[in-house]
């Protein structure tokens, strides 16, 4: 502490800083993961809809949601990240 102030070093700022950005554009609600392992797992939009008791219109905007928080554009590149996450069963 110096002044009242907290001192952290430059070097743990940045990191800090960027681990703060990275969390908050991944952090998906519970049903939003549930989607995306549902997804993994290779289940159509109704598969999904089904199996959850929701419309495929809502699953579809789920999708798009998801996508668009973690700023990808291909399935592939969703299941790879639901891998890398621990989300799939």
């Amino acid at each position: 502490m110096c002044n009242g102030e907290q001192f952290i070093s430059p070097s743990l700022k940045t990191k800090l800083e960027a681990y703060q950005l990275c969390a908050k554009d991944f952090i998906l609600t519970a049903r939003e993961q549930e989607i995306v392992t549902h997804i993994s797992c290779g289940h159509t939009n109704r598969e999904i809809a089904e199996s959850l008791c929701i419309s495929i219109k809502t699953v579809d905007n789920h999708r798009t949601r998801i996508m668009k928080k973690l700023g990808l554009n291909k399935t592939a590149e969703l299941v790879r990240f639901a891998v890398k996450e621990g989300l799939v069963i």
